[in-house]
């Protein structure tokens, strides 16, 4: 199972708040759905309409493309056969180290 993502026509479908990329298998179609949610807790900070939110897709589209090939080879798909990606997806990160009083190191 090999899986081809076409980001050039990704496009955001505000009834579902999802950037959607299609995507083949082989002759199959297979529709790769990008909550808002995982794009604003990976990647993106701003506000803004949904254009925006397929310009972070595109411009990170790689990382993307990595946990919806990897959820789509372990068929953690939905029940339509969508691969959803979704902000559970991403792992928390730890919150920054505190650089205002630098530690020495011997």
């Amino acid at each position: 199972m090999s899986i081809k993502f076409h980001s050039n026509h990704a496009i955001f479908d505000d009834t579902t708040d999802t950037v959607r990329i299609p995507a083949v298998d082989g002759s199959r179609l297979v529709v790769c759905a990008i909550e808002h949610a995982a794009i604003r807790k990976a990647l993106w900070t701003g506000d803004g309409p949904g254009s925006y939110l397929v310009e972070t897709y595109r411009r990170f589209r790689y990382a993307f493309h990595l946990i919806a090939a990897v959820k789509y080879r372990l068929k953690l798909v939905e029940s339509n056969g969508e691969i959803r990606v979704t902000a559970d997806d991403f792992p928390e990160l730890d919150p920054p180290w505190d650089f205002g009083s630098p530690q020495r190191v011997n």
